[in-house]
């Protein structure tokens, strides 16, 4: 049984402050490359948003009801990448469609095709069809550079200077684009308030980010990605993915 008087930071060679899925990740990810690791988590059980409740015979999702990027179609995609460096296999369910966005007058389906999508807003929103197929266009060449981003393994301090020299053509393209934001390609189409509200409701509720905040090139990774990665479940229940993080983070 370890010294309890020994300050944790004499047993650890790293503290992680917060047992969410992010706090998780990453220590599990630094646990396997070799470091000792302490996860601390204020609650009664670790995961953040991605837990789970009994009630009776029936288990309720808390808040993560969904797994961003399950179609590991992409190298973009972050949850593959996790998955390979722990070593886990989880069974996913696809949504599809993966949400309805409902307004006092209308039921706006987020289709999986991003196609089909569009003739979705088209017929909702028929005077900005020319300015929504544009602003999707410019997101997805946005995603585009992102995905031009060499997957590095593994990542070490002197990673964005190595893809600078050896790519600068690439470097060029992001640093144009680092400081454009969502907000300002809102004003350069000018969408109604509805259309802006429909769309910073994709983004929240996948995120719980502030919108009109964020860099374009975030924007483009959710809203198109959401396109070409889907949404999926979890096969039983997504608390299934935090303990097989978890466990991983122990062993």
């Amino acid at each position: 049984m370890p010294d309890e008087k020994v300050p944790i930071r004499n047993k650890y060679n790293i503290v992680v402050i917060g047992g969410g899925i992010g706090g998780l990740v990453s220590g599990a990810i630094l646990a396997r490359n070799g470091f000792s690791v302490a996860i601390l988590e204020k609650n009664d059980r670790v995961g953040g948003t991605i837990s789970n409740f009994v009630d009776g015979d029936c288990l309720f999702d808390l808040f993560g009801t969904y797994i961003y990027g399950g179609g590991f179609a992409e190298p973009l995609n972050f949850l593959r990448q996790v998955l390979d460096i722990l070593n886990i296999k989880i069974d996913l369910i696809p949504i599809d469609p993966p949400m309805t966005i409902y307004t006092p007058d209308k039921n706006i389906t987020l289709y999986r095709d991003r196609k089909e999508f569009l003739r979705e807003l088209f017929e909702y929103y028929p005077s900005y069809r020319r300015e929504l197929n544009e602003f999707y266009e410019e997101l997805n060449e946005l995603y585009e550079i992102l995905l031009e981003i060499p997957q590095y393994r593994p990542m070490g301090r002197f990673t964005v200077l190595k893809t600078a020299v050896l790519h600068p053509h690439l470097s060029e393209k992001l640093l144009v684009n680092s400081f454009n934001t969502l907000n300002k390609i809102y004003k350069k189409y000018g969408f109604s308030d509805e259309i802006r509200s429909i769309i910073d409701n994709i983004i929240a509720h996948y995120t719980l980010l502030r919108p009109y905040e964020i860099p374009a090139f975030l924007a483009a990774y959710l809203l198109i990605g959401i396109h070409r990665e889907g949404l999926y479940y979890t096969k039983g229940s997504n608390s299934i993915l935090v303990d097989e993080i978890a466990r991983v983070a122990r062993e």
